[in-house]
């Protein structure tokens, strides 16, 4: 017990001058604004997401049938070379650091309304045009339900024309150096894990610093199961849907500040 206390006063010097040492990297930290955190991670990488939304986007066909009824007549066609791009802003991965892009998810949301009664419905509708998916529920008529079936390979049986589809392609473009990290538009599956599980990515791929992504979907198809199958049941809904797309990774903080990696 003795030796013990006289072991920790004789310690206590060097606990002291340790502690002074972290304060003073800690404070040189908070000045680089580099998280002190960081070195908790393998490699000094940092936890990071972006989170990007799209929407509204509405009800699309790939081709139009004009012998045919409701969506497959009246819907109109997809744009293939116009994209949406994220609602707020694009990722930016900053001017000190590289964003390692680990896994991805996406989910999807359906925001579906009437302004008149559909000829399959015996309950009382009240019409109401769309709000935006971040507008109240009551009132607004805001919202959607969330949409995790992106599965369309059953298309031509009796379980696809009764299931929801949304359709796309997605180009993560470098806006900075002009240039398309993924070659071009992927197909959805790229990123889609199923559910709600993220999708790992498929190979290691690095956001440099000082990039802005601009993640651009290019949809190919937004239909609404059989209900819209007639041309009064379609010209009386409002559909929209909406997409969040979030990649998952790290920020690594081993970038010089002015851009180029050590």
């Amino acid at each position: 017990m003795t030796q013990d206390i006289f072991q920790a006063l004789k310690d206590l010097p060097f606990r002291r001058f340790a502690l002074a040492q972290l304060n003073r990297a800690e404070a040189l930290v908070q000045r680089l604004g580099v998280p002190a955190m960081a070195d908790q991670y393998p490699g000094k990488q940092e936890p990071a997401a972006f989170s990007c939304v799209y929407g509204p986007i509405p009800m699309q066909a790939t081709r139009r049938i004009s012998t045919a009824t409701g969506f497959d007549k009246l819907a109109p066609l997809v744009t293939p070379e116009t994209p949406f791009l994220p609602r707020d802003t694009n990722p930016l991965t900053g001017h000190d650091r590289t964003f390692q892009w680990h896994d991805t998810n996406v989910a999807g949301f359906i925001q579906w309304s009437w302004v008149t009664p559909p000829t399959f419905l015996n309950v009382p509708v009240i019409p109401q045009e769309l709000g935006d998916i971040f507008d109240p529920v009551l009132g607004s008529n805001g919202g959607a339900q969330i949409f995790q079936n992106f599965s369309q390979s059953f298309e031509g049986n009796s379980f696809g024309s009764r299931q929801p589809k949304i359709c796309f392609e997605i180009d993560l473009y470098d806006k900075k150096r002009g240039r398309s990290i993924t070659n071009g538009r992927l197909p959805a599956e790229i990123i889609l894990g199923g559910a709600f599980e993220f999708k790992k990515s498929f190979g290691p791929m690095t956001w440099e610093a000082d990039t802005e992504i601009e993640p651009r979907v290019y949809i190919t198809e937004v239909r609404m199961t059989n209900a819209l199958a007639s041309d009064a049941d379609f010209l009386a809904a409002r559909v929209a849907v909406y997409l969040n797309i979030v990649f998952r990774g790290a920020h690594s903080f081993n970038a010089h500040p002015s851009g180029a990696a050590y």
